[in-house]
Order: structure tokens, then sequence, then C-alpha cells
């Protein structure tokens, strides 16, 4: 996968008509492979996914080890077990997209920040997408195969956008990725002004 494919993923994640739901109303999750797929059928959920991997693959942050992906898998446990066990509310689709809108400031910012930062970032981020599953589909007589169907879709998802990304080298990939990013913002302010006027 090249800039095109990226740019490519990112449009069609965008050119939904759809408004910003956790799960898609065919399936709902109930096995592993419906807790699979439900991330790459929300729009939202792979574009913040995306955005991380990108920001690991060419941002000047640590890079993405057991440790981090630990910190990320925590937070996503944490969110989705939020979902399940006690029965915590969807948060409203403008929170999630405003961290998608911070995400995408840091890539196209591209700073040197502290060494707490990324871990923070990570959990963040994996709290998001689990507290953004639909507590309707994941009930306490699923939850193990679905969480586990989520946890490896978010991760395949994941490593495979910073697998891709490193392979864009080069001054002008770099500044790619950049103009990428903040597309991603632009699109987080956007969604997100749609979401409250709503």
């Amino acid at each position: 996968m090249n800039i095109a494919g990226i740019l490519l993923l990112i449009g069609l994640s965008v050119a939904t008509p759809l408004r910003v739901f956790a799960y898609t109303a065919t399936l709902g999750v109930d096995n592993f492979f419906n807790g699979f797929l439900s991330t790459f059928s929300t729009p939202m959920h792979v574009l913040l996914i995306g955005a991380l991997g990108l920001w690991y693959g060419h941002a000047a942050v640590p890079r993405l080890s057991y440790r981090m992906m630990g910190v990320f898998t925590g937070g996503l446990v944490v969110g989705l077990s939020g979902v399940s066990a006690l029965a915590i509310r969807v948060m409203p689709e403008y929170v999630l997209m405003m961290w998608v809108c911070v995400v995408g400031v840091l890539i196209a910012w591209s700073p040197r920040l502290p060494v707490w930062v990324s871990p923070g970032v990570l959990f963040i981020s994996g709290l998001c997408i689990g507290i953004d599953s639909s507590p309707g589909y994941v009930t306490f007589g699923t939850t193990v195969m679905a969480v586990l169907g989520i946890i490896a879709g978010v991760h395949v998802l994941l490593f495979d956008t910073v697998f891709y990304s490193r392979l864009l080298v080069g001054h002008r990939a770099h500044i790619a990725v950049r103009i990428i990013g903040s597309w991603i913002a632009a699109i987080g302010i956007m969604v997100c002004a749609y979401s409250i006027r709503q």
C-alpha cells in the first residue's frame, strides 16, 4: 500500500452517508468474527486507528513496542468492559471526533513530545474506541469472544498502518503524511461540528 492507498482508505472512511455509530445494524457483535469485522465497518474507528498508525509510522515518537501496545490494549479493554459490564452509555460522536482531531494535529505538527505523551495518546485512543462500542450489541454472554474479535481487528489495522507508513520514506513522503494529518484534523472538525449541530 502506498500513499494512494492510504488516501483511498481515508476517503472511503469519510465518504459514508451514515451518521457515526459504533456498529452497523446488520449483524451486531455476537461472536469473534463479527467483533473482528466491526472495527473495519466503523469509519471513525478506522480513521482514528489509521491516524495513530501514521503518527507512529512517521512522527517523532518512540517506536510502537509491545509495552505501547499493552497500554493501547489496556485502554481498549477498560473502555469495552465499561460498556459491557457497567452499562456505560455510548459517548457522543463529537468526543471521538475531537480526539481524532488531536491525533491529526499531532501528525501535521510533528512536534518533539515528552516520553509520557505517547502512552497517554495510545491509552486515550483505546479508551475512546472501547467506549464508542454500543452496549446494545455487546452483552455479558457474548463479551469474551466479541471483545477478543474487536481487539484483534483493532490491532491488525493498527499494525498494518504502522508497517505500511514506515515504507513511505523520504522528505516528500514525510510532507505528504503531514498533509494527510491536517486532512484528518479537518475531517474531525467537520464531523464534530455536524454532530454538535444535530
